[in-house]
């Protein structure tokens, strides 16, 4: 057996001696152990079996000496990940605080191939023992490490104790992705507190209304998941609002009793905020209207079209039961295409009626009307035709109330976008006006007779869920017509029937 004294000469290395430069002795330092004799006890390499050595007195090798041993091999990259963390778990047993223990850990951290079960066990070391700069390193990685896990809790607990206030972006980032009753919601409100020095929910806010934070979007995550406008309506009015996004929430609580759910819909708050400021009233007083009436809920979706129906001076606020006898007379006297995949006639008007909004139900009259003018469908022709001769992109835009009724934009697809001639893909320009409309529409022009594809794919259907918006498909389905269907961020999908092209 190798003398002890040859071992605790190792670890009086020079203090400048780098971690790489450990790296590479702790491995020397294995290959150079003799090997044991078939009768000699043999090295623990786990903790059961250290336990189990000592248990039955059997164990001669001192501590160190077992701890040296196995941190040679939780530096042996050809070990497996798992004997690796055996290891490395009896090294912490025996004492992992000493400095240069510590230091060749830390090359683990920056060697790539450090399997990552190894590499958080490291992590999670390491921030236990306070290791340097280790906190800034591992708030990078938080939103990804499980909830309840002995990693996640030694970055929180690193994080409450030498976090600053550099650190709030990146913790409310990972704390959005956490839910109002997870396991950490108290360590993360606790974290906040530290490095903040104010209440959690106050600190939020002051974020949301500082320039220089750019995690608004996570921070309205959290805020909305643990209460309501309600309960959130004196701190958010209280705050005198320096940035836009802090304006916008103002306007949303005040007038419409409404929380944007996450970054997205904080966006297309800001966004009607900056372009209609003085639609708020207005939108608040027919969302009370349809509120009362309906048991409608606001969503900032609607803002688009619930600010131009109230400042339309000529359209006739038409009530529920008249906007659904004017949809049912005009879509029962069409036939109807059935969507690629849906059950016969599960997209007629009549059988989604009860999952229709009113929101829905004006989205639905003022596309019906607008598919109606021949301007429109001649439009239609022209674009189909231009559509199947475009091999490369698939086609759309943005429908929008305009002068009293609905027009439709059509916008060139994302220049950067791969060639794809069946899905479109909107470019940054269409996406940023799309806050502000009434709905995105989609064309499968790609063939004439195109019955195979009618209506919105289950991509389409996830897209508008996932990015909150409504959406109108319109399918070739022969050279002199076409079909339509009408879909929201709840999968409900309504035929607006087979239509003609006018020639």
């Amino acid at each position: 057996m190798t003398p002890p004294i040859v071992l605790t000469d190792c670890l009086q290395l020079n203090e400048m001696m780098n971690a790489r430069t450990l790296l590479i002795l702790w491995a020397a330092l294995a290959a150079a152990l003799p090997a044991a004799a078939a009768d000699a006890p043999q090295m623990p390499v786990t903790v059961k079996q250290y336990e189990a050595a000592k248990a039955s007195d059997r164990n001669s090798f001192p501590a160190y000496v077992v701890r040296v041993h196995n941190l040679s091999r939780v530096l042996d990259g050809q070990l497996g990940p798992a004997e690796r963390t055996e290891s490395l778990r009896l090294v912490m047993q025996l004492g992992a605080d000493d400095p240069k223990t510590l230091d060749a850990l830390g090359a683990l951290l920056v060697d790539t191939k450090t399997p990552p079960s190894l590499r958080d066990l490291v992590t999670e070391q390491l921030l236990k023992n306070n290791r340097p700069g280790l906190s800034a390193q591992a708030i990078r990685s938080l939103a990804k490490v499980p909830p309840g896990s002995s990693l996640r809790k030694a970055i929180l607990d690193s994080l409450a104790e030498r976090g600053d206030i550099s650190m709030f972006s990146e913790v409310v980032k990972a704390w959005a992705q956490e839910p109002p009753d997870g396991k950490d919601e108290a360590r993360f409100r606790g974290v906040v507190e530290k490095m903040t020095g104010v209440q959690w929910d106050q600190a939020l806010l002051v974020g949301m209304n500082a320039k220089s934070f750019f995690a608004r979007g996570s921070a309205i995550k959290v805020i909305s998941g643990r209460g309501t406008a309600a309960s959130w309506r004196d701190k958010i009015t209280a705050v005198k609002a320096r940035t836009e996004a802090m304006a916008a929430l103002k306007l949303c609580v005040l007038y419409l009793d409404y929380l944007p759910a996450d970054g997205l819909s904080l966006l297309s708050a800001v966004t009607v905020y900056r372009t209609r400021p003085d639609y708020f009233r207005d939108v608040a007083k027919l969302k009370r209207q349809w509120q009362n009436e309906y048991r409608y809920e606001f969503n900032v979706r609607d803002f688009h079209l619930l600010g131009r129906l109230s400042t339309d001076p000529l359209r006739k606020m038409l009530r529920r039961d008249e906007l659904i006898a004017a949809l049912s007379a005009s879509l029962n006297a069409r036939s109807h295409v059935p969507r690629h995949g849906a059950p016969e006639s599960s997209d007629l008007f009549a059988k989604q009626l009860s999952r229709l909004t009113m929101a829905d139900l004006w989205n639905l009259y003022l596309l019906d009307e607008m598919l109606q003018r021949p301007r429109v469908l001649l439009a239609l022709r022209v674009m189909a035709g231009r559509d199947r001769a475009d091999r490369t992109t698939a086609w759309g835009g943005l429908v929008v109330y305009e002068s009293g009724k609905a027009e439709a934009r059509l916008y060139p697809p994302r220049t950067e976008a791969p060639r794809d001639d069946l899905r479109y893909m909107p470019s940054r320009r269409m996406i940023a006006d799309g806050r502000d409309s009434m709905c995105r529409f989609l064309a499968h022009f790609e063939k004439a007779d195109n019955t195979a594809r009618a209506g919105p794919t289950v991509e389409e259907l996830k897209d508008a869920r996932l990015n909150n918006y409504y959406g109108l498909v319109i399918t070739s389905v022969s050279e002199k017509g076409f079909c339509a269907h009408y879909f929201n961020p709840d999968g409900t999908v309504v035929s607006l029937g087979r239509m003609p092209y006018r020639f």
